[in-house]
């Protein structure tokens, strides 16, 4: 054997090590890969599963962000009513300061109008003193004239009695002339007689024109005396107009006070209703902020939730909701069980004052099972519409055995029944129409 032999017995020795060593890597090597293209596809499983899910968060990030965005423009919309109320309430509490300026102008215009009626009662008392005065001095006026009359009276009936003597002694006169004829002896003596008569007949109408002075003096004072009565009339007349016009004035006044305090009343009522609609808007204020936190407020949905079937125990037939459809007031039907989220309800027990009620939403349009707001309407149509704490949304599962229950409004003390293939809410008469089993749901599609 020479060098060259051992040389190349030792190459291949080498080289057969080095081939040897080349498989086992190339073998290392081949599993590192089959493990490399399984952890590929591992990855790429993972990632099918992981775009799955962030589709899925995706898309239920945009309803929410959909949602969110309504409810922006619904806090948004009650945020305008909110300051729109603001303005109308500083509108009433401006017209309220208004109010008050002028309930305090009325009242010193009222102080004032009382300050003038008490004058006007001071000189009405004034213008009474002076008429019981004038009327006194007319009684007075009255009396000395009834006297004057009673003198005159008097004057004329002497004047009548020396009328009387005097025709009495031209009766004699003529007498005396007719028996000088007669009696021409007693001439002298008729004559005598007669110059007597004459002289007495003289100072008669002496005596007459003494009376006639006296009754001219008596009419002249008379005629004075009617003069100052009349005078004492007139007086009278302008106490009485004067006593008109004050008492008229202080109707007017009392009118006018009257007026003022019903003025003042109705600006009394005016800021009573004022106060009033300022509560009003002030609960209408309080209510807007519970009602839009209600809005706010969202089922809370976990994956623990219980998901369940809600069936007629009258047709066999689910409730659900057509097309599963998102929009309020939707009516809810009755259907052949298919299992589609659209007839899976979720139950959310509710606690304080609504103890034992709960509400039913769907999974698929997150509304809630609602009656008529109005309690007093039978047989209305069921729907669904958004969770916001109204009475109406609230139900409560009465147990009628071990699996079947009415379900009743707490708004209306009504149950749910099947009528006509309707869903609606009607008075309880306890027959399969109104009774309902709710079945646990493994799985939602």
């Amino acid at each position: 054997m020479n060098v060259f032999e051992i040389v190349a017995g030792i190459l291949v020795l080498a080289l057969g090590a080095f081939s040897f060593k080349i498989k086992r890597d190339l073998k290392d090597v081949s599993v590192k890969y089959k493990d490399a293209q399984k952890k590929h596809r591992d990855v790429e499983q993972t990632l099918k599963e992981n775009q799955a899910k962030l589709s899925a968060t995706s898309e239920k990030l945009t309803k929410e962000q959909q949602q969110n965005k309504k409810n922006e423009q619904s806090l948004e919309k009650n945020q305008a009513e909110l300051i729109a109320t603001t303005k109308n309430l500083t509108k009433v509490q401006t017209q309220n300061t208004k109010f008050e300026q002028s309930l305090k102008d009325t009242q010193a215009k009222l102080t004032k109008t009382e300050t003038k009626l008490h004058n006007i009662h001071a000189e009405a008392e004034g213008f009474n003193k002076s008429l019981e005065e004038a009327e006194a001095k007319l009684a007075e006026t009255e009396t000395n004239l009834n006297n004057s009359h009673k003198k005159i009276e008097e004057i004329n009936k002497s004047l009548e009695e020396t009328q009387a003597k005097l025709a009495e002694t031209e009766t004699n006169l003529n007498d005396s002339h007719a028996e000088v004829e007669g009696f021409k002896k007693s001439l002298a003596e008729a004559q005598a007689k007669l110059a007597e008569t004459e002289t007495t007949l003289n100072n008669s109408r002496a005596e007459t024109e003494g009376f006639k002075k006296s009754l001219a003096e008596a009419e002249a004072k008379l005629a004075a005396t009617e003069t100052n009565l009349n005078d004492s009339h007139a007086e009278a007349e302008g106490f009485k107009k004067s006593l008109e016009e004050a008492q008229t004035k202080l109707a007017e006044t009392e009118t006018n006070l009257n007026d003022s305090r019903a003025e003042v009343e109705g600006f009394k009522k005016s800021l009573v209703e004022a106060e009033a609609k300022v509560e009003e808007l002030k609960q209408s204020l309080v209510e807007t902020n519970e009602k839009l936190n209600k809005l706010n407020e969202t089922p809370e949905i976990t994956d623990e939730d219980l998901i369940y079937s809600i069936k007629s125990v009258a047709t066999g037939k689910v409730l659900f909701i057509p097309q599963g459809s998102v929009k309020n007031n939707m009516p809810i039907k009755q259907d052949t069980w298919r299992g589609g989220q659209n007839q899976q309800w979720r139950l959310q027990l509710l606690g304080g004052v609504d103890q034992g009620y709960n509400y039913i939403f769907s999974v698929k349009s997150k509304k809630c099972i609602a009656a008529s707001p109005k309690a007093k309407d039978d047989k209305a149509e069921i729907n669904q519409y958004q969770c916001n704490g109204e009475n109406h949304l609230k139900w409560k599962l009465v147990p009628v055995n071990d699996e079947q229950f009415v379900i009743e409004c707490k708004n209306s003390g009504k149950v749910l029944t099947v009528s006509d293939n309707k869903i609606i809410e009607d008075a309880l008469h306890d027959d399969e129409s109104q009774y309902w089993i709710v079945n646990e749901v493994t799985s939602s599609k």
